[in-house]
C-alpha cells in the first residue's frame, strides 16, 4: 500500500465558533480514533487540524494511502474512513481518520468503477 506524510497540529478548542475560524484560516477539521480510550472505556478521538492544501494528494487521488500523520511531532499511521464536503462547494468540511495496528488486520473496502 502507498503511504503519504501528512502534518497536523492538535486542536484544544473544539465547537462551532472554533472549527468556523480553523475552516476560514485554511485548515481542515479532522479526528483520529484508535486505541486510545477514556475512563469509561469508550473509544476517544484525537482532534487536530491539518491545512486544505496538504490534504489534496490524499483525497483526490485513485490510490489508496496510509496516511502517516505527524501531528505536533508524533506520528501515527492511518486510514481516511469518511471525508464530509460541503452540500454546494465541495469544500471539504471534516475527514475521520482511524489509526491502524500492524498487529490487527483491517479491511478496506475499495469502489471499482469499470469503464467500457
Amino acid at each position: 500500500m502507498k503511504e503519504i506524510e501528512v502534518k497536523g497540529t492538535k486542536r484544544e478548542l473544539t465547537g462551532k465558533k472554533a472549527t468556523k475560524q480553523l475552516r476560514k484560516d485554511g485548515y481542515v477539521p479532522c479526528n483520529l480514533y484508535g486505541e486510545a480510550k477514556d475512563g469509561s472505556g469508550k473509544p476517544e478521538a484525537m482532534a487536530f487540524a491539518v491545512l486544505a492544501t496538504d490534504l489534496r494528494k490524499v483525497i483526490y487521488t485513485p490510490h489508496v494511502y496510509v496516511v502517516n500523520l505527524n501531528i505536533d511531532g508524533v506520528h501515527h499511521p492511518a486510514v481516511m474512513k469518511e471525508i464530509q464536503f460541503h452540500p454546494t462547494t465541495d469544500k471539504v468540511l471534516h475527514i475521520d481518520f482511524y489509526e491502524i495496528n500492524e498487529e490487527k488486520p483491517i479491511t478496506i473496502g475499495i469502489s471499482v468503477h469499470l469503464v467500457g
